[in-house]
C-alpha cells in the first residue's frame, strides 16, 4: 500500500475543496489552464528539472532510507519532469514532480493510488504506487513515486509512417481496456477529491451530476477559439452547437475511463500483459468515450484492432457509432484548441490535425438516426 501523505492537508482541508472546484470548471486540463503561464513554465523547463532533481536524494532517504545510486531525468511533460531512479538493491522507480499549477495540490497523483486496487484481479496493469506527496515539506513541489514497469512502450513499435500496430497487440489492449471499463463510478466527470479522501479510497464520484455537464464544459469557448482561428467556419460552429444541445446522453454508462488514452500512455510488459500509465486525466463517464480518444490518435484501422479485442470482455452499446463520433468531435475540438494556445506545430508529414473535427462532422451527418 502506498504512503500517502496528507499531514497538511487535514490543516487545509480547503485544499481538496479548491481542487475540486478548479477541476470542476476544465473540461480538459492542458487545454484549459492558462496558456501564457504554461509557455513561459516550458521556457523555464531545463531549469526546473535541474531543482527537482535536486529533491530526489532527500525523497529517496525518506521514502526507502537510502540514497540513489542512479538517477535518469526523462523527457518532461506539459506539466511535470519525470526521473529514472536507481538503488542499491537494483529496485527501479519512477518519480513524478507536477511543477505546474502551483497554485493546486496535485491531488490527481491519487488516481493512480486508486485504480492499482483493481489492477490484479481487473485483466490490466498499472505501476504500483510507493508514495505521494502534497505536503511539500521536502521540496517545493508536489510528487509521486512508481514502481518502473519494464516493458516496450506502445508507441516504440508503432511505425511511426503508417500507425501501423500489430493487429494481435490491438486485441490484447482491447481485452484490457475492457476490464478497466467494467469498474464502475458515479456521477461523472474528473473524480470528487473530497469524496475519495473522506471514503477512504473506496469509490470514484465524479465532479458533474451528468455526463452531458461534463462533455459540454467550456464548449461554447472552445468552440469559439476554433471559430476565430478559422479551424471551424460558421456554418460548422452553428452545427457543433445545435448538435450538443440535442444530443441524447447516456446517463447509465458511468464507467472509469484512463482520459488520456494513447500509445504514448500504454506499455507491453514482458509477459504480454498490457499496462496503462499516466492516470491524471482519468474520469467517470461512457466507455465509449475512451474509445474514441484512443481513435484521434490513430488510423480508423487501428480502432477496428482494438474492438476485436474490446468485445471479447465487454459488449459495446446499441449507440456506439453515433456516441463514438459525437465524443470523437468534441475530442477534437479540444485537441485543436490546445494545439491553438500552446503554438504547437504540425507534423509536416500528416494532415492539419483540426481536420479531425471535419472528419467526425461528415461522419455524423451521415448517420440516418442523428438529426440536427
Amino acid at each position: 500500500m502506498a504512503t500517502i501523505l496528507l499531514d497538511q492537508y487535514q490543516q487545509q482541508p480547503l485544499w481538496a475543496d479548491e481542487f475540486d472546484a478548479c477541476k470542476k470548471d476544465i473540461f480538459s486540463f492542458k487545454t484549459d489552464i492558462d496558456a501564457q503561464v504554461l509557455r513561459a513554465h516550458s521556457v523555464a523547463q531545463v531549469e526546473v528539472q535541474a531543482q527537482a532533481q535536486g529533491c530526489i536524494e532527500d525523497i529517496c532517504r525518506d521514502t526507502f532510507g537510502e540514497s540513489p545510486c542512479r538517477v535518469v531525468p526523462l523527457k518532461p511533460g506539459a506539466c511535470h519532469v519525470l526521473f529514472q531512479v536507481g538503488l542499491p538493491d537494483h529496485c527501479q522507480y519512477i518519480i513524478k514532480f507536477r511543477i505546474f499549477p502551483v497554485q493546486h495540490r496535485a491531488f490527481e497523483f491519487l488516481n493512480e493510488h486508486w485504480v492499482a486496487q483493481y489492477r490484479s484481479e481487473g485483466g490490466f496493469k498499472s505501476p504500483e504506487v510507493i508514495r505521494v506527496d502534497v505536503s511539500r515539506k521536502l521540496c517545493g513541489w508536489d510528487y509521486q513515486i512508481l514502481e518502473l514497469l519494464s516493458g516496450i512502450g506502445l508507441k516504440d513499435i508503432e511505425d511511426d509512417a503508417s500507425q501501423f500496430i500489430d493487429g494481435d497487440i490491438l486485441f490484447k489492449v482491447g481485452q484490457s481496456l475492457a476490464h478497466i471499463h467494467q469498474v464502475q463510478g458515479q456521477c461523472f466527470g474528473f473524480p470528487k477529491v473530497v469524496a475519495l479522501l473522506n471514503s477512504g479510497f473506496q469509490g470514484m464520484v465524479g465532479n458533474h451530476a451528468s455526463w452531458e455537464s461534463y462533455l459540454r464544459t467550456r464548449l461554447d469557448e472552445h468552440i469559439a477559439v476554433c471559430y476565430d482561428n478559422q479551424a471551424i467556419d460558421r456554418q460548422e460552429a452553428g452545427y457543433i452547437e445545435r448538435l450538443f444541445a440535442d444530443f441524447q446522453y447516456p446517463q447509465s454508462r458511468a464507467s472509469i475511463l484512463h482520459g488520456d488514452l494513447g500509445n504514448h500512455n500504454i506499455v507491453i510488459l514482458k509477459n504480454n500483459e498490457i499496462g496503462f500509465l499516466d492516470w491524471e486525466d482519468m474520469i467517470v463517464g461512457d466507455p465509449v468515450y475512451d474509445l474514441a480518444y484512443w481513435g484521434t490518435f490513430m488510423r480508423d484501422d487501428q480502432i477496428s484492432g482494438l474492438l476485436k479485442g474490446y468485445v471479447v470482455q465487454k459488449a459495446l452499446p446499441d449507440n456506439v457509432e453515433v456516441c463514438y463520433w459525437v465524443y470523437y468531435l468534441r475530442i477534437a475540438l479540444a485537441k485543436t484548441v490546445y494545439r491553438l494556445r500552446l503554438g504547437v506545430p504540425q507534423r509536416p508529414d500528416r494532415p492539419p490535425a483540426s481536420l479531425r473535427i471535419q472528419k467526425a462532422i461528415k461522419h455524423i451527418k451521415g448517420m440516418a438516426e442523428v438529426r440536427v
